[in-house]
Order: C-alpha cells, then structure tokens, then sequence
C-alpha cells in the first residue's frame, strides 16, 4: 500500500478583486491524500469543482512566468519584513512572495513593479481592467509605455 499526495487547482469563488478573471474567482491549490492500492492506481483522480477555463489557465500561466522574471531580477523592492530573514530568500522564496501578491493583491502588484513589466506581461491583467485601481494602473503604464506621460489623477487641478 502507497501513500501519495495529489495536488488540484480549484476555481473557487471568492471577493470581487481577487484574481481569477472577471468572474470573482480565486484559485486554491489543495492536497488530498489518498492511498493507493493495485485496485485504485489505475482509477482517475476526481473532477476539480469547478473547470477551468482556457483563457484562467492562460492567465495563471502568465502570471507565473512574471512573477518567475521579476524574482532574477536584482534591486528589486522586496517590504523589509521580507527581506530581514536569514538566510536571505532565494529566488524560488522571491517567487511564492512575488506570485502570492499578484493574487491576492494586483492594483498594490501593478503599483510597486509596474514599471518594469512588458506590454505584454500588461496584457495579461487585461482581463481584470473593469477593477477601478487595476484599470487605473493599466492606463498610467500602457501611457508610459506608448511614449506619453500618465493620465493626471483627479487631485491634480
């Protein structure tokens, strides 16, 4: 008799900001320990609770190669609290934080490492544009990237 764990991604519903797509989905990983015998090693793992779309898996893709890019990246801004572990994280460490903020916080993602995301990396938070902070940040990158300056905040008169 085996013992092995096997990891799902579900699609969960969750607050209206959280990543996931315009769908208010949040994505879970679960372990779910079963044990196997010669009669349940062939039988299929069950069904996620819910599917998961193409363009979810595209986006949780793509989040993961940006946040697998800007993790090499060096001078980084990392919150201190982060950074005072010992020893200091590594990259795969820099990554999880990295990954871990993108989904539970994108508008605060887009404001502290916008600047250095592609036009394409901008393209996958297309999808969460109709929040009004990720849509704020979209279009004050998207200016800057096309060669103008940021649409001016409201404050600004």
């Amino acid at each position: 008799m085996t013992f092995a764990l096997d990891e799902r991604i579900y699609l969960t519903r969750a607050r209206p900001h959280s990543v996931g797509g315009g769908c208010s989905a949040k994505w879970r990983k679960e372990r779910t320990g079963r044990v196997l015998t010669a009669a349940s090693a062939d039988l299929a793992p069950a069904a996620p609770l819910s599917p998961c779309t193409h363009a979810h898996r595209q986006r949780i893709v793509a989040m993961d190669r940006i946040a697998g890019r800007h993790s090499a990246v060096d001078g980084l801004y990392y919150p201190t609290s982060f950074l005072r572990s010992t020893p200091p994280p590594s990259a795969p460490d820099r990554k999880a934080a990295l990954l871990a903020l993108l989904f539970r916080d994108s508008p605060l993602f887009l404001e502290r490492y916008g600047g250095v995301l592609s036009h394409n990396e901008l393209a996958a938070f297309d999808a969460l544009a109709a929040d009004y902070e990720v849509g704020w940040h979209l279009r004050r990158l998207c200016a800057v990237l096309a060669g103008g300056s940021p649409p001016a905040s409201r404050g600004a008169d």
